[in-house]
């Protein structure tokens, strides 16, 4: 994964379009979604359509940008006329995608050196491809800017960097015992409100080790781009979000150059509401659940020795326990 995150030789602009996506980024857990959700009540991406829970998705497209990928109707509040209009526009380049991101072709692309992956993306026509989507978005939407979070997208920077170059980038990040105890209680909840056979599988079935280098793989990716390009990379933390809601948006409001709104952080959105995680409809909490009711003291003491490094450079503390 060195060389994905090795971004060499690409040109990009030094200030942000104004027209251009918003994109957060983040190792899932971390607050993504609550970020979104704060974001998505500012004037500038606020959809003025009646029923905003339907925006409330992540839209996947760097992933896949066919019709086999659900979400894409989902992400544009399943409007049928603008979801249409879009397939009918870009049938090849959709054809395309399916080849494109089909496995085992996928995996060779995504090995690739990042300058050859935004060449292959451009050359097949995938830029319009994902411009178009994002068009239809806005205008399904009928809001200034579209916003969009899915927290793994950072993996696809050459391609949405191909596509659009003036695109900001909001990283979240927080303490790993935290992320990973989400993780847990994710899980939990999932597996006991029995949404599927298998639901809460993918959270719990993650190990210590695992986690550490996906936490270890996104940190990498936020310093990495961030130092590469720093006026369209802004980085946060889920702590500082909690615990100064206010200041924390305002600052992040001064970085996307628009006005803060107040609307950012009045209590929280009732209509807007995850069964499998119930806290996102709420106002924002300094304090929710605490590791410990998910991790043990092992468990702890072997993530955070995975992960010393990280811990010291985004300093965050050592969580100790008692003798």
């Amino acid at each position: 994964m060195d060389d994905v995150y090795t971004v060499m030789n690409v040109d990009m602009p030094n200030t942000p379009h104004a027209h251009d996506p918003v994109f957060i980024f983040g190792v899932p857990r971390s607050g993504t979604t609550l970020l979104f959700r704060t974001l998505l009540r500012h004037p500038e991406f606020l959809p003025e359509q009646s029923a905003p829970e339907l925006f409330f998705v992540e839209s996947k497209v760097f992933q896949f940008a066919n019709d086999r990928n659900r979400f894409l109707k989902l992400f544009m509040g399943g409007d049928e006329q603008e979801y249409s209009e879009f397939l009918k526009k870009t049938f090849l380049t959709r054809s395309i995608n399916r080849v494109y991101r089909s496995y085992p072709l996928r995996r060779w692309v995504e090995e690739c050196p990042p300058r050859v992956r935004a060449k292959l993306w451009k050359t097949l026509g995938q830029d319009k491809l994902v411009r178009s989507y994002f068009e239809h978005v806005k205008a399904a939407k009928k809001c200034n800017r579209v916003l969009e979070k899915t927290p793994i997208h950072y993996k696809f920077f050459p391609e949405i960097t191909e596509s659009f170059p003036g695109a900001s980038f909001i990283w979240i990040y927080r303490h790993p015992v935290d992320v990973f105890a989400s993780y847990r209680r994710r899980g939990t909840d999932e597996r006991d409100q029995k949404l599927t056979p298998t639901e809460g599988d993918r959270w719990l079935s993650v190990t210590v080790k695992d986690f550490a280098d996906r936490y270890k793989e996104g940190i990498k990716a936020m310093n990495t781009l961030s130092a590469f390009n720093p006026d369209l990379h802004y980085s946060l933390s889920y702590e500082d979000l909690v615990a100064n809601p206010e200041p924390t948006i305002k600052r992040l409001c001064g970085f996307l150059n628009i006005d803060y709104d107040r609307n950012c952080i009045e209590g929280g959105e009732k209509n807007i509401l995850d069964l499998r995680d119930p806290l996102l409809s709420e106002p924002i909490q300094s304090k929710t659940k605490d590791w410990s009711d998910y991790l043990s003291e092992d468990e702890v003491n072997q993530l955070q020795h995975l992960l010393l490094d990280d811990l010291e450079s985004l300093g965050y503390p050592y969580y100790d326990f008692p003798v």
